[in-house]
């Protein structure tokens, strides 16, 4: 992946905190928390696997507040990988529905064929359970908000399943990413709501 290395405390090696440290209740400052996400962020980025002492070293701390904070090595990249996808996926607000999921869709395009994005792809098939639920959680009542905000403003069906909705939308890309390998294209974009975008809107009555 032109460089970018898959950590390896996906693979089993999960670097844990020591027995007698414990997370410490409140985190740590906003400060301490960016810049230990930026260092993680840049270690990945530059093909390096991040380790919690060279974490700590980069973001200036030491690293048993990496461990209050974030209890293993695994915790700490999953929380990078989410930030950066949510930098990389912002949520327009143009007033029009399908303007909206026209910018997000071409926004997740352009991400799942970056480099960065195909490690977030793969790293979403093989963190444990508990914390891939959780990621796609709040991946998909985030990205839910566009679609509400065509109910409120009569666009979209109000009954529509607007979770279900979304899953459909972005399942093509892990799809091709995944399982067939076709190509991510960014001719995805019109071609998906062409399809998706008269099922969710609301019908004359």
């Amino acid at each position: 992946m032109n460089g970018i290395k898959q950590p390896s405390c996906v693979n089993g090696d999960t670097e844990q905190a020591p027995p007698d440290i414990r997370r410490r209740r409140g985190g740590r400052s906003a400060r301490v928390h960016a810049a230990v996400i930026e260092a993680t962020l840049s270690m990945m980025e530059a093909g390096e696997t991040p380790r919690v002492e060279e974490v700590a070293r980069r973001a200036g701390v030491q690293k048993t507040s990496i461990y209050r904070r974030w209890g293993t090595l695994e915790s700490l990249v999953f929380e990078a990988v989410g930030a950066r996808a949510r930098m990389a996926l912002p949520l327009p607000d143009t007033g029009s529905c399908h303007e909206d999921l026209k910018i997000y869709l071409a926004a997740s395009i352009a991400f799942h064929r970056s480099d960065f994005g195909k490690l977030v792809t793969r790293l979403g098939v093989q963190i444990p359970e508990d914390a891939r639920r959780e990621f796609w959680r709040k991946r998909l009542e985030a990205a839910s908000v566009l679609l509400s905000r065509g109910q409120s403003r009569g666009e979209v069906a109000p009954d529509l399943n607007v979770g279900l909705a979304i899953e459909m939308l972005i399942a093509p890309f892990y799809f091709r990413a995944l399982v067939s390998g076709e190509e991510i294209s960014p001719s995805l974009t019109e071609a998906l709501l062409n399809i998706a975008l008269p099922a969710f809107l609301r019908r004359p009555e």
